[in-house]
C-alpha cells in the first residue's frame, strides 16, 4: 500500500470502489456514456463482469458510422449490440433502460435487424 504525504493530508492508494456492490456500481456507471462504460471492462476481471452485467442499453448507430464502409459499420454495430445482449442474458437481470437508434433504409440491410 503506497502512501503519499501532501502537507497535512495523507493519501493511500487503495481501490475501494471495486468493493462496492454491483448495483451501486451499475448506478454510478449509468451516468456515463456507454462507450466509457465499455472501456472500464479492461480494468480488471471485476470490471469486465460489471460491463457484461450492466443493465443499461444505449446504442446509437451514428456513433459507429463511417460513410466509406457503410455495410461494415452496420455489421459491426449489430455485432456489438447482439454480443452485449447475449452476454447480459447470462446474468438474468432486468434491463433498466433500453435505447436503440438504428436506421436501415436499403432493403439489403434488413437482414442485420433480424440478426
Amino acid at each position: 500500500m503506497a502512501k503519499k504525504q501532501w502537507g497535512w493530508i495523507q493519501a493511500t492508494s487503495v481501490d475501494r470502489i471495486s468493493y462496492l456492490p454491483d448495483g451501486i456500481l451499475h448506478q454510478i456507471l449509468s451516468y456515463l456514456h456507454i462507450k466509457v462504460v465499455a472501456r472500464t471492462s479492461v480494468l480488471s476481471k471485476r470490471w469486465q463482469h460489471l460491463w457484461y452485467s450492466f443493465p443499461v442499453f444505449d446504442f446509437a448507430q451514428y456513433e459507429f458510422y463511417d460513410p466509406r464502409k457503410r455495410m461494415d459499420d452496420l455489421e459491426t454495430f449489430t455485432d456489438i449490440v447482439d454480443g452485449k445482449l447475449k452476454s447480459f442474458c447470462k446474468y438474468e437481470h432486468a434491463i433498466q433502460r433500453f435505447n436503440l437508434q438504428f436506421s436501415c433504409i436499403e432493403p439489403e440491410y434488413y437482414c442485420l435487424v433480424d440478426k
